[in-house]
């Protein structure tokens, strides 16, 4: 994203910029095209797909779920591919799933419960050490962009911290001034990083905010009127997408403007990625699944 660009995004957020909410209602104009949630999973039968991420290939990852949910495991990390076809690259016999993947082909998400990197067939444990003592315990992580930079988030006994990986293992941890709990959700080619925080303690239900960083600014970006906004992706471009739980479910912003998006028939629904270049939108709709072009 150009700087300039950029700049402008966080300086209009960082002055409190909000446009009227009746503008803040106005619907994004979107193409989708929908798929179904339901896969035959190897060895566990029938089950429902929970999308996660999307790349610039319309390359989907996420977790299967067996309908039998006493079946164990009960998930497994899954690619769909553009073709509607489906693998498994982690197996279905033991516990995984997938959160995002970049337009490198290069994955992260989990196997039992321990995050990773998938490369091809190629799964390699994160190695957390980097982040100190402190840490109790590692949330995941939910963001990679093209150069291998990630995002998650990690406990420590009073708090839960944001992360950024660098591609060579170092750190950067991120935390939002005078929160108590740090949310990064993805990280686009430009470092640019959005997501969510609380002011209070973790587990204690307050008003969900959604914040952009980059290089050491910080802002807050919230749906109009929504107690719990989440933002769950940024393109290169600058374009956010998230979720306004409470209000109007999924939502872009772009050039100040909140946009919700809409199912043809008016359905809300919910967001989970935007892909870096082409700006491709995951989403679920009506027990469906959707990759739509918004603007």
């Amino acid at each position: 994203m150009p700087r300039s660009k950029l700049s402008l995004l966080l300086t209009s957020v960082l002055l409190c910029f909000l446009p009227p909410a009746t503008e803040a209602q106005t619907q994004a104009s979107c193409t989708f095209s929908f798929f179904n949630l339901g896969v035959s999973i190897p060895g566990l039968g029938p089950g429902f797909i929970a999308p996660a991420g999307v790349n610039d290939f319309g390359t989907i990852v996420g977790a299967a779920i067996p309908s039998d949910d006493q079946v164990a495991p009960n998930r497994v990390a899954f690619i769909r591919w553009l073709n509607g076809g489906f693998s498994f690259p982690l197996g279905t016999g033991s516990p995984s799933g997938l959160v995002h993947r970049n337009s490198q082909g290069v994955s992260i998400g989990d196997r039992g419960g321990v995050p990773m990197v998938l490369k091809g067939t190629a799964a390699n444990d994160i190695d957390f050490a980097g982040l100190g003592s402190q840490v109790v315990s590692v949330n995941g992580t939910t963001g990679i962009n093209r150069w291998g930079s990630i995002v998650g988030s990690y406990n420590t006994s009073s708090a839960v911290i944001g992360l950024k990986r660098w591609s060579n293992g170092g750190f950067s941890k991120l935390k939002f001034p005078g929160s108590l709990s740090t949310f990064p959700t993805s990280i686009n080619d430009s470092g640019t990083v959005v997501g969510s925080y609380f002011v209070g303690p973790p587990g204690v239900q307050l008003p969900q905010n959604g914040f952009i960083y980059h290089n050491g600014q910080w802002a807050t970006l919230n749906y109009p009127n929504a107690l719990f906004t989440n933002l769950v992706g940024i393109s290169n471009a600058g374009v956010i997408v998230g979720n306004a739980t409470d209000t109007v479910g999924g939502f872009l912003y772009e050039n100040g403007v909140f946009k919700a998006i809409s199912t043809p028939n008016g359905s809300s629904t919910t967001v989970m990625d935007i892909s870096p270049t082409q700006g491709l939108i995951l989403g679920t709709a009506n027990s469906g699944g959707f990759v739509a072009k918004c603007h």
